[in-house]
């Protein structure tokens, strides 16, 4: 019986079969409807109850009929864990995709949950699996990689004959040494496997090599050597092209001598009697009367001649020592038959012997020769020529030296008729000399040689004579000691006698005026009364002057006067009681200051030499890791290992680098090369950039070089020039704005130091001013200046003249003082010309260079400082290959905790400020602010100093390119910027496509620029510093002598070579229109009419 229930106070009873039935019908009052009536109303005819019928939780389990509850009677997510029975989520319940990593429990899919071929390399983590995870015979060869198989992968003899494809195994396959003599098959090597040169003849059975040696009749040893000849002479020929290029630089130094020789020339005369008053004897041009030493020689003749006809009658006998190994080409010839050969030396290039292994001479690592003791000066002068000859036609050395003999025939001196002297002395000329002094035995007094102009003295049992950097001419005796001297100050030095001499010689006619004069007939002057009242007498015969000069002091002052027997001082002490001794030995000296002088340190050297010190010059400094050394006057540079030059940028080619300063300085290093430049790269002759290596062309060991007071670099432009007629005007412009700035103070002579240093009050004349400044730098100056600098080098390119370039500076930000580190630090290198106008609009297309700036150009420029810059992408910013704009805090890729981000924001906001400076002016003009207002803004905006100097150096020099891209632009704390010149071969008149008239107005004068600014609100300050600099910087004389400096240290000579090479022609290169040719004196002009002009322009009288 089921529960009784009432409904609207009406008992309603339950049946047993759960329908509904009514005991009562009662008619409700209100509505006058029955019981049954109302419930009809709330049950509906088929039985249903609706939501408002059915109580909470009256719809039991049991009332439910089987499938009843489908999907749509569930609510989201009312279906729980708890309600899903065990095993009851079939494959087909789970929808695709809905399983994720974090459903599945780790270690839960097993090798049997996975389809076959199912895990590939995607799903693999990278070097996750190990040799355990990998069934044995699993790895089959398709699984393999192509050359992933490297030799440590392989076990000790895994590999045999069975694993190896024939002829798979080819030549790169096989590392060094790996083919050992068990591993070659009897009789696999046959001849065309052996390499010329290999085989020695130690390589021969030693029975094979007795059958040779007996057939020979020689040495063992001599066969290696016999056999090492060719490879000797390969070695010579490719030594040939270096050896040339120093050749060069030789004849470079013989020039330089010129003026030297010229007045040696006109004194000849007088030399010869000075000659002949020493009472020694001299040499002879004539062979068969030079003498020579022969001890080291081991010649039995003490004649040049008689050396040569010796060595003449030891010339080898080819028929006699040829021995037949079959057909006449095969044969061999022994070094030991011939008068002269070669031997191997690593101090020498070649390095010759005679047949009994005297040393002759051997040419030396820097192309020089050293000569053996005792070889007579014809000689060595024929064996030069020979040399010289050999170079040139690359013919064999040794073959052309060892037919000497005939060659060297002595040189008859006779006069213009062809007939004999026998007069004392005469004047002679000949095929050796353009003019001689021979004396009746035919021995050369003096000569001048005619291939070179060079003089020439006899060396000889006595005296010789010597040209040097000390000496304009030196007598020697036979152990190098100074006999007398001239010096190139026109000091003369030496015995008394000997300088008294050569004084009545060289000095009087430069002094005539005497209170009385006494000449004899031939104008030497007897004796002489001196402006002062002194007496000079020559010669001077008498009985009683010594009495009557014994109470007279010495006249210079000796306190005390050693003689010998004839009254000649062999010590004396000076006026100070120093101790003058002609010759002097001793067992033991202690000193301690070692002061040499004259000759001295030459006698120091070969004393050292002959010990077994290396006291050779040039230094070489190919094994040091960095030098300091002198500017160069003129560098030599010889560039091997590369066919051609750069020609466009990127191609960071490999080359070795010789380097020659002409002052003892040499060295041979690792570059690597890449072309330079911009609109230079479009012309012949380009630039090149450098930079040096320690290690094998990687770029991390570098090679750092200071020259003279620059900044050490390791990377240098080498600027070709080619629009410039003079090779450097550029440089002659730096040079001249370096003198410029020199004439400020210490401490405000640079753009980094106004900026960097403390005001000469803070730094004060204690130790404490700058007692918070830690950088080194700073302390001591590094000399950085902010601009470039150069000198003039000649290039060769394996051994062949390339080109005069200029060694110069980079734009590098050690020579600017700015930190790499710092966003306050900025440098911008390029057109900037539009950034004064952009008022914080920054048009990045132009700055970037993709759309042409208000000038037209599209260059834009660079942040060339600091480093490590992001794009507004995100990326890293490049200069050359992925210039952007620069990222900021309002990016999508800025990260705040990226330093290069945070750095770069800065950056841009300070180069954003930057170009709001020109705007902030114009409009505080525009507003009527007063002019010491806009003067403060002015210079809280700008260096002034940098600005005014930049200004009248562009004036004088025309520097018309300077006022839109070739200058630099610096700031070292985002706010005050400075300008700086680069870039300035279109100065001087020519801008390398036409003429610049010298009476043009003044440059910069745009209140677009700041340069306008400082024109129009600092005219005094531009005036007043003009009129400094107009003093002695800012003249044609001194302009002029830069440039003219600039030319002469080149060299005529060489400006004729690179020309040549590099003819400046409308042909080879349009934008000249005609032909471009230029010199020195019309600058000159040029630059007398230009200062007229800025005097007007500065209103200097």
């Amino acid at each position: 019986m089921a529960e009784e229930v009432k409904y609207n106070n009406t008992l309603v009873s339950g049946r047993a079969d759960e329908t509904l039935s009514y005991t009562r019908y009662i008619k409700d009052e209100s509505s006058g409807k029955s019981t049954k009536e109302l419930l009809d109303e709330k049950v509906n005819k088929t039985d249903q109850l609706g939501t408002t019928q059915i109580a909470d939780k009256a719809v039991t389990t049991e009332k439910l009929a089987e499938h009843s509850v489908d999907n749509s009677k569930l609510s989201q997510d009312s279906v729980s864990y708890d309600k899903i029975q065990n095993n009851a989520v079939i494959t087909e319940k789970i929808q695709n995709g809905a399983v994720t990593t974090e459903k599945v429990e780790e270690k839960a899919i097993t090798n049997a949950k996975l389809g076959d071929q199912s895990v590939d390399g995607r799903v693999v983590r990278e070097a996750s699996l190990e040799t355990k995870n990998f069934a044995n015979e699993s790895v089959t060869t398709e699984k393999v990689a192509r050359k992933s198989i490297t030799k440590d992968k392989l076990a000790d003899n895994a590999v045999d004959a069975s694993q190896v494809v024939d002829g798979s195994i080819g030549n790169a396959k096989l590392s060094p040494d790996s083919v050992t003599t068990e591993k070659i098959k009897d009789g696999s090597v046959t001849n065309k496997k052996v390499a010329d040169d290999t085989l020695g003849i130690e390589k021969f059975d030693a029975e094979l090599r007795k059958t040779i040696q007996a057939a020979t009749g020689l040495p063992e040893d001599l066969n290696q050597m016999i056999q090492d000849v060719d490879q000797s002479i390969k070695q010579l020929h490719e030594k040939d092209a270096g050896l040339q290029s120093q050749i060069d630089d030789k004849q470079q130094q013989i020039t330089a001598n010129d003026d030297d020789i010229s007045l040696l020339q006109t004194r000849s005369t007088q030399m010869e009697e000075a000659i002949k008053s020493i009472s020694a004897s001299g040499g002879a041009s004539q062979a068969s009367a030079v003498t020579y030493e022969n001890t080291e020689s081991g010649l039995d003749s003490v004649t040049a001649q008689g050396a040569i006809d010796e060595l003449a009658r030891k010339k080898f006998n080819k028929e006699n020592i040829a021995q037949e190994f079959g057909d006449s080409e095969d044969k061999v010839v022994s070094q030991f038959a011939l008068p002269f050969r070669e031997i191997d030396s690593p101090e020498f290039i070649n390095a010759i012997v005679d047949s009994e292994d005297h040393f002759l001479f051997g040419i030396q690592l820097d192309g020089s020769i050293e000569w053996g003791k005792g070889i007579p000066a014809p000689i060595r002068a024929k064996l030069e020529e020979i040399i010289t000859q050999c170079r040139q036609d690359k013919t064999d050395l040794l073959e052309s030296i060892n037919t000497l003999n005939g060659i060297l025939d002595k040189t008859t001196i006779k006069d213009e008729e062809n007939n004999v002297q026998d007069t004392p002395f005469r004047v002679i000329e000949n095929e050796e000399f353009i003019h001689a002094v021979a004396d009746s035995e035919n021995r050369l007094l003096f000569g001048i040689y005619r291939n070179s102009g060079k003089p020439y003295f006899p060396l000889n049992e006595m005296y010789h004579v010597e040209q040097n950097e000390e000496f304009f001419a030196v007598w020697l005796d036979a152990a190098n000691h100074v006999l007398f001297g001239i010096r190139r100050d026109g000091e003369i030095i030496g015995e008394i006698h000997a300088v008294n001499t050569l004084k009545q010689v060289l000095s009087l006619q430069e002094n005539p005026e005497y209170i009385a004069l006494e000449i004899d007939a031939e104008g030497k002057i007897l004796s002489a009364t001196n402006p002062d009242g002194s007496h000079y007498i020559h010669n001077a015969k008498s009985e009683t002057i010594p009495t009557e000069f014994s109470h007279i002091e010495d006249p210079e002052g000796r306190t005390e006067i050693t003689t010998d027997a004839e009254d000649r001082v062999l010590a004396y002490r000076d006026s100070e009681g120093k101790k003058h001794e002609h010759s002097m030995e001793t067992k033991n000296l202690e000193v301690s200051n070692l002061n040499l002088q004259g000759n001295s340190v030459n006698n120091i050297q070969e004393a050292l030499k002959a010990n077994g010190f290396n006291v050779k010059t040039p230094i070489d400094w190919s094994e040091n890791s960095k030098i300091q050394i002198p500017e160069p006057r003129l560098a030599f540079v010889n560039i091997t290992n590369i066919s051609y030059m750069p020609t466009s940028k990127g191609q960071n080619m490999h080359a070795i680098f010789e380097f020659w300063d002409m002052q003892g300085n040499y060295f041979k290093k690792k570059v690597i090369l890449d072309a330079q430049g911009n609109s230079s790269l479009g012309m012949p002759k380009k630039n090149f950039a450098c930079d040096f290596c320690n290690d094998d062309w990687l770029g991390d060991d570098t090679f750092e070089i200071k020259f003279g007071n620059w900044v050490p670099q390791d990377s240098f432009h080498f600027k070709a020039f080619y629009a410039d007629f003079f090779k450097g005007v550029s440089m002659v412009g730096y040079k001249l704005f370096d003198e410029i700035e020199s004439t400020r103070s210490s401490s405000t002579n640079r753009i980094w130091k106004r900026a960097l240093l403390p005001s000469a009050d803070v730094i004060g004349y204690g130790t404490k001013g700058m007692e918070s400044f830690t950088d080194m730098k700073l302390l001591i100056d590094n000399g950085a200046r902010c601009y470039p600098d150069g000198f003039p080098c000649v290039v060769h390119l394996n051994g062949s003249f390339y080109g005069v370039f200029s060694w110069a500076l980079k734009k590098h930000r050690d020579n600017y003082m700015q930190n790499k580190s710092k966003p306050e630090n900025i440098q911008l290198d390029g057109d900037i010309y539009d950034t004064f106008m952009y008022n914080g609009n920054i048009d990045w297309d132009v700055v970037n260079g993709t759309k042409a700036s208000s000038e037209g150009g599209t260059d834009g420029f660079e942040f060339r400082n600091p480093k490590s810059l992001i794009c507004i992408d995100g990326t890293k910013y490049d200069a050359d290959n992925n210039r952007k704009e620069l990222i900021d805090s309002n990016s999508e890729h800025y990260d705040a905790s990226n330093k290069n981000h945070v750095n770069t924001n800065k950056v841009k906001g300070y180069y954003k400020t930057l170009t709001t400076y020109i705007p902030t002016l114009k409009e505080m003009e525009e507003q009527g602010e007063e002019t010491s207002a806009i003067r403060n803004k002015i210079q809280s905006f700008f260096d002034i100093d940098s600005l005014i100097d930049y200004l009248i150096f562009s004036d004088v020099t025309a520097n018309f390119d300077g006022f839109r891209k070739n200058w630099q632009w610096l700031t070292y704390n985002g706010i005050k910027w400075a300008v700086s010149p680069y870039d300035l071969d279109g100065t001087l008149g020519w801008s390398g496509w036409g003429e610049e008239s010298p009476t043009l107005g003044r440059y910069g004068n745009t209140l677009d620029l700041p340069t306008g600014w400082i024109i129009k609100y600092f005219d005094t300050e531009l005036c007043e510093r003009y009129k400094t600099l107009r003093a002695d910087i800012l003249t044609a004389k001194n302009i002029f002598s830069l440039l003219n400096e600039w030319c002469s240290r080149i060299g005529a000579s060489n400006f004729e070579k690179d020309l040549l090479k590099w003819p400046q022609t409308s042909e080879l290169y349009p934008p000249f229109g005609t032909n471009h040719y230029d010199n020195i004196y019309r600058v000159e002009n040029w630059l007398i009419a230009r200062l007229k002009k800025c005097d007007e322009i500065y209103k200097f009288n």
